[in-house]
């Protein structure tokens, strides 16, 4: 099970917003082993002025360019196959000519099983 939101700046090029939440799909089918019906991603662009990072040392364009992915989904991978699915997004990411490597910010939430509800019949989970 996951749930993920998938963050940018508004301006991107056409495509741009499913292209990387079929990247991020499939990464996550692939390595960490999340079922297709298992899986719901959340895109949304804003408004430039609303991302902020390091305003200090962090330039305005490279600012629009920034794509934050945040995923929550059931504990118990271990850091070695995080730690591949880290890489390997990245490189997918950036093999789909839509995002520069180092402006993926990839955050993973870890949640007990018992965390998710599905609809009014109390559902935990598929």
């Amino acid at each position: 099970m996951a749930i993920v939101r998938i963050d940018f700046t508004r301006g991107q090029p056409t495509g741009f917003a499913q292209a990387v939440a079929e990247v991020v799909n499939t990464a996550m089918q692939e390595v960490l082993g999340i079922p297709p019906r298992e899986n719901f991603i959340v895109s949304q662009s804003h408004e430039k002025g609303a991302i902020l990072h390091a305003p200090e040392s962090c330039s305005p364009a490279r600012l629009e360019k920034l794509v934050f992915i945040q995923i929550t989904l059931n504990e118990g991978r271990s850091t070695e196959l995080k730690s591949m699915f880290y890489a390997q997004l990245n490189q997918r990411l950036v093999s789909s000519g839509f995002v520069e490597a180092n402006n993926v910010f990839v955050n993973l939430v870890e949640v007990a099983r018992d965390n998710w509800f599905f609809g009014a019949s109390g559902d935990t989970g598929p």
